[in-house]
């Protein structure tokens, strides 16, 4: 969820002061990342042919983890002699990150509701309230870094957790889905 939060924040701040974007253009990785979360949520069902969610929620996370750091860095790299090929580049890894990203969040929240004897309905509202409170601290760490050392630098910090969700994915194994692609 922090990838989506950081680029609906800071990308349109980092476009403006890292790489000199001005106007309407400056809102494009918003923009393209929002909608790659929409066609990657919506074509999970077909990944899920070919591989179980927690190779596809693994493949997906640290491609798009991969992919936002390479376009902060490559834009910051070029950003002062090609800031077209830059803004271009933070773009494309928005884009990228947006689609690998998309479909980790809907991926646990189902885990949970199928682990749990809870309603759905209170599992989503569980799930919530601690979003809630990590996204609230999240944006503390984000904040405080991009003070302290630069907006580039505190961007990275979501790509880097979109880069941990391996570590966590076994957990979207539930109950018949036990390594089976379904």
């Amino acid at each position: 969820i922090f990838l989506e939060i950081a680029v609906g924040d800071w990308s349109n701040i980092f476009g403006r002061e890292y790489l000199g974007v001005k106007g309407g253009l400056i809102t494009l990785p918003y923009i393209l990342f929002m909608s790659a979360m929409i066609v990657g949520r919506l074509s999970i069902s077909r990944i899920l042919r070919y591989l179980p969610i927690n190779k596809a929620t693994n493949i997906g996370s640290v491609t798009g983890g991969i992919f936002f750091i390479i376009g902060i860095l490559a834009s910051l790299i070029i950003g002062d002699t090609h800031p077209n090929i830059a803004f271009t580049l933070f773009t494309l890894g928005c884009f990228i990150g947006g689609l690998g990203t998309s479909f980790v969040t809907p991926s646990f929240f189902n885990a949970a509701s199928a682990r749990s004897p809870l309603p759905s309905s209170v599992v989503i509202g569980q799930i919530g309230l601690i979003n809630n409170f990590l996204i609230f601290g999240g944006k503390w760490v984000v904040a405080w870094t991009a003070q302290f050392t630069s907006l580039a630098v505190a961007l990275l910090i979501p790509g880097l957790m979109a880069l941990s969700v391996p570590l966590f994915s076994k957990a979207l194994l539930s109950g018949n889905a036990k390594g089976e692609a379904v």
